[in-house]
């Protein structure tokens, strides 16, 4: 039986086994930590609300009007500021670079982390600080992902841009069991509500730290001219000599890509990107990116990561300790499910399998959770602890976790970074990312309303949205893994149903590769074809 979790290699032209070495992993990791304080930010702030001291400190009381518009716009004008990031982000990756952008973003995030922890009690400033520090995650999340799919090679491009997400999970985890923590060790205080707060410039310097050390992206000097320091990049990064036949295959073919789209588009970046962002190749790919990021948002993931304690208190856990606890082990849960699909599967099962079988494991907590709750009214009852039910619903919320972290986490984000052609790559992605921006607000504005007012609605709600998304995906989206970003055309030049546009973009990559080898297309065994 053949082993599922192993590189799979284009067999026509396999990549040399020393780029897999250690300077890839290295950079997806340094790159990484920009999602580590996306992930942290996320996880950490529901459970800070819930904190007694945090009320106290803020003159706030939970189950008041107050508190539900107070928690409301806390998150909501972080996920804005993460929107307005992205759009400037944009412009920054594209002008001075992936790497100068990530440290220029590291930087503003630390300002509004350190504007947080220090601001006396003024909302004015800790507003402030939530919109810096949204600034900072919409501008590292549009670029790093982009960042690590340019310089990775394909075989393990979505492990690579998936350690992004283990980044991002990995302190989700942390910031989860922070408030835990601080609950059982620090007695109510300033101090106490001013830790988790702290702990965000952890990620933040771990980025501007590492960053300065690594190397720029060679596809975007390759296109703004610098030819020999992206073939230096590629050398170095691949451990390959600048002179290797892969080296100078690849880049040859990122030149030839590039000369083609000044061909049909011109030399001016930003009138031919939006130009060809409106070509009919290009439309389908920006519609499927942007489709996959708001249906991620709507599985209704970040209402359960924002609110979490009040979650857990809506299906019968009561104590602050309690909710906190479980909220712990519901991000640890997503954590190792996340490192095991991006490490096991997402190269080797491929994007499409884990989006349509995590979804329907996605679902069916969605519609027991909300069952449960209509029928229990555990939205209102006073029972001190769940009964049989209630406890079947916390093992529904760990298996949402599961499925959500091995399907909708990272394939739509890899899928996004790798689809689109040099020119319009980071247009593409800031667009999906602004969108998946805009979905975030909405679901993260209205949960807690929903929560107050529409109580066991609001998982219907996520279960009928998760639904939709299966179908979606197995109709439109097409699989992705093993192409090359220069191939990707092929895919999405064709048909508009996803299993016919792969079907027939293998029989055009097949036929290119061989003329490109040298090969007839058609003619010699496979034998021959791996001698060569």
């Amino acid at each position: 039986m053949k082993n599922p979790f192993l590189i799979v290699e284009d067999p026509i032209r396999p990549v040399p086994k020393a780029a897999y070495g250690w300077r890839i992993y290295t950079l997806a990791i340094s790159a990484s930590w920009a999602t580590a304080m996306n992930g942290y930010d996320v996880a950490f702030i529901g459970g800070t609300l819930a904190l007694p001291s945090f009320q106290q400190e803020y003159g706030f009381k939970q189950g008041t009007e107050a508190y539900t518009s107070f928690s409301s716009n806390l998150i909501s004008i972080f996920v804005g500021g993460c929107f307005f990031g992205g759009l400037i982000g944009y412009y920054f990756s594209e002008v001075y670079g992936r790497k100068k952008q990530l440290i220029g973003s590291g930087m503003v995030f630390a300002v509004g982390a350190t504007m947080q922890v220090l601001n006396g009690g003024k909302l004015s400033l800790l507003y402030i600080g939530r919109v810096a520090t949204g600034l900072g995650v919409g501008a590292s999340a549009m670029c790093a992902p982009i960042y690590i799919a340019e310089s990775s090679p394909p075989p393990i491009r979505g492990r690579l841009v998936g350690i992004f997400d283990i980044c991002l999970e990995m302190f989700a985890c942390i910031g989860f069991w922070i408030n835990y923590g601080v609950e059982r060790t620090i007695p109510p205080s300033r101090k106490q509500c001013q830790v988790p707060f702290a702990v965000q410039l952890i990620p933040a310097g771990l980025l501007l730290v590492s960053m300065p050390f690594m190397k720029e992206s060679p596809r975007w000097l390759a296109r703004q001219g610098r030819v020999e320091e992206a073939r230096k990049v590629l050398s170095y990064v691949y451990h390959l000599p600048e002179d290797h036949p892969y080296v100078q295959m690849e880049i040859g073919e990122m030149q030839a890509h590039i000369d083609r789209e000044a061909q049909m588009f011109g030399r001016s970046f930003w009138k031919s990107t939006w130009k060809e962002a409106a070509k009919a190749g290009i439309r389908n790919r920006i519609i499927l990116a942007v489709c996959l990021k708001v249906l991620m948002s709507f599985t209704g993931v970040q209402a359960i990561n924002y609110y979490s304690p009040r979650v857990f208190q809506s299906i019968g856990l009561r104590g602050t300790s309690t909710q906190l606890l479980v909220t712990g082990f519901y991000g640890q849960v997503k954590f190792f499910s996340a490192l095991a699909a991006i490490v096991f599967a997402i190269d080797s099962l491929g994007r499409r399998p884990l989006l349509i079988f995590g979804s329907v494991g996605c679902l069916i907590p969605m519609f027991y959770l909300g069952t449960y709750s209509k029928i229990s009214n555990s939205f209102n009852s006073s029972m001190n602890e769940p009964d049989t039910g209630g406890y079947v619903a916390v093992v529904m919320t760990f298996l949402f976790a599961i499925s959500f972290a091995v399907s909708w986490l990272s394939p739509p984000r890899v899928f996004a970074s790798e689809i689109f052609p040099n020119r319009v790559r980071s247009l593409g992605f800031a667009v999906s990312m602004s969108a998946s921006w805009i979905a975030q607000f909405i679901v993260v504005y209205s949960a807690p309303y929903m929560i107050a007012r529409i109580q066991f609605g609001m998982f219907f709600f996520y279960g009928s949205c998760t639904t939709f998304a299966v179908m979606f995906v197995y109709l439109f989206v097409p699989e992705t893994k093993g192409v090359s970003m220069e191939h990707m055309d092929f895919i999405f030049n064709g048909s508009v149903w996803g299993l016919k546009a792969r079907r027939d973009a293998e029989e055009k990559i097949a036929q290119h590769e061989a003329i490109i080898m040298g090969i007839d297309a058609g003619i010699g065994t496979s034998e021959d074809k791996e001698s060569v």
